[in-house]
């Protein structure tokens, strides 16, 4: 079946990270001396089943608008800090952000798949959708969420 949960058919129960994961997304930054000036923390909700989507994640945009970072508890959980996403400008008022996160467990935990991220922030409003496409299957999964600035 192509439309596997992540964790073997339970649902997917990531831990509340958005406290934790902004703190060291920004110790992070501070200790790499990246010039990253917003960090937004975003309350995802998916609109398909299957645990693709993670209840928060969190983007922190380059002052110069050139580099992008992404956390979650997905990554966290596989990479442990954040990872570099690419940034592109939309308009003046959302950029799109995308991603690949590798190794993914699916099913029973034995097998593994790749996903890439595709998202789009509006700063604007503050709102966030999200498209994930798993390596090897013909669904995507999709999800949106409200974000706040964190300072």
């Amino acid at each position: 079946d192509r439309q596997t949960n992540l964790f073997g058919g339970k649902n997917m129960k990531l831990r509340n990270f958005s406290v934790g994961l902004s703190a060291f997304a920004v110790s992070l930054v501070a200790q790499s001396g990246a010039a990253l000036a917003i960090t937004y923390e975003c309350a995802m909700t998916a609109h398909t089943q299957y645990g693709w989507v993670p209840p928060q994640m969190i983007v922190l945009v380059g002052e110069d608008e050139q580099q992008a970072l992404v956390y979650d508890g997905l990554i966290a959980e596989i990479v442990g800090e954040p990872i570099p996403a690419g940034l592109k400008r939309r308009n003046a008022s959302s950029f799109t952000i995308t991603w690949r996160v590798n190794d993914i467990p699916i099913t029973n935990g034995t097998n593994k798949t790749d996903a890439e991220y595709v998202m789009t922030l509006f700063t604007n409003r503050l709102r966030a959708n999200v498209r994930v496409y798993p390596i090897g299957s013909d669904v995507s999964h999709h999800g949106s969420g409200k974000c706040e600035i964190s300072k």
